[in-house]
């Protein structure tokens, strides 16, 4: 039996230790539930940032709940970041360590994943076999995820 662990280009790697899109995916949907029982993950990504230390994840994240006023994050990635420790020992081990910095969870604008999929397609990916990048590498998709962020 094969079992495929991740999409090509979407692994996590800081300093050696690897977080699947799998185990980033069941944190996210975990740390949700802190957001409310009406608030649904729309869509989100990845990216690394290396300009800050030590160097950390950022996840962007949209949802279908609209805040009144832009919610305090520190017990979503609290939730996150247990999610992440319960599944890798390494990621755990690191963030001790203080090698990994904290994750930072950034909500993004709505329909900001609708516009960065017709700016993917625009550069030449084929709209039937687009796939939402779970780890953004281009910084310009970065940076347009960056501007829509609302945290």
């Amino acid at each position: 039996m094969i079992e495929f662990l991740y999409r090509q280009g979407s692994l996590l790697i800081i300093r050696g230790v690897r977080v699947s899109e799998n185990e980033i995916f069941a944190a996210i949907t975990e740390a949700s539930k802190i957001l409310g029982d009406d608030c649904k993950i729309i869509d989100y990504t990845t990216s690394i940032d290396v300009s800050s230390f030590p160097v950390k994840y950022n996840i962007y994240l949209e949802v279908s709940k609209t805040f009144t006023s832009i919610p305090d994050l520190t017990s979503f990635r609290g939730k996150f970041e247990q999610v992440l420790y319960d599944s890798n020992v390494l990621y755990l081990n690191t963030r001790k360590a203080n090698i990994i910095g904290a994750p930072e969870i950034k909500l993004v604008e709505r329909d900001s994943f609708k516009m960065l999929k017709n700016q993917i397609i625009s550069q030449g990916t084929s709209e039937t076999q687009f796939k939402m990048p779970r780890l953004l590498k281009n910084v310009e998709q970065v940076n347009f995820l960056e501007s829509k962020s609302i945290n």
